[in-house]
């Protein structure tokens, strides 16, 4: 991201993010504006603001992904390689926060125990943040793997941030997000936002009106 331009795409009514090889990296337009988060993969404070300042003015927020367990993601110290590192967590995040307008959240996976992952998630709140991600799964886990519901409920109770939920509850099979019993899921757990993953990636059809799939 740092190499490329911002191209305003007069054709498309788009704002383009344009690498050297032309190649368009991160694309967005004036309606989203208020409602996209930018999510990014770093393991260097400095060069994540950078990359912040370059995009704020065009998207609602940033994101820092700290819980991707790919390799290409951890093998340069990002995604779920930074689990392990408190202190370059705490870097990363006070400089975002302090450095732009946006808001700024991240998105952790949990650890071993519920007290080594609650102890991570109060240093996050003290960055000043302004909202927390939490994948209920340990990084070496997989999504046939259950979500310990037990630790989010845990992370819920002891900070004040919203804490949103990854979780996908699906309806009959059919890999799409069943609203009520999302709702009720984030009741139970504590929950201010639940995150749909491939649920709502495989059909836009997820985010129709809950009534439709009579969940």
């Amino acid at each position: 991201m740092l190499q490329c331009t911002r191209v305003v795409n007069e054709v498309l009514q788009t704002v383009d993010y344009v690498s050297p090889t032309e190649r368009v990296v991160f694309q967005t337009c004036e309606k989203e504006k208020g409602r996209v988060v930018f999510q990014m993969g770093t393991a260097d404070a400095k060069r994540a603001l950078a990359v912040a300042k370059l995009v704020e003015d065009d998207v609602a927020a940033i994101d820092v992904n700290m819980g991707c367990p790919k390799e290409y993601s951890t093998k340069g110290g990002m995604g779920a390689a930074l689990l392990s590192s408190p202190e370059k967590i705490e870097e990363i995040l006070k400089m975002l926060v302090n450095g732009i307008s946006k808001p700024v959240t991240c998105k952790i996976r949990i650890l071993p125990t519920v007290e080594e992952t609650v102890s991570l998630v109060k240093i996050i709140e003290k960055t000043g943040v302004a909202a927390i991600a939490v994948h209920g799964r340990k990084k070496e886990e997989r999504p046939q793997h259950p979500v310990h519901c037990d630790f989010i409920k845990a992370i819920t109770e002891a900070v004040s941030i919203p804490v949103i939920a990854k979780h996908t509850v699906t309806l009959g099979g059919r890999g799409t997000v069943c609203f009520r019993a999302a709702a009720a899921w984030m009741l139970v757990i504590g929950a201010s936002l639940a995150h749909a993953a491939r649920g709502g990636r495989r059909t836009a059809v997820s985010f129709a009106v809950p009534d439709t799939w009579g969940c």
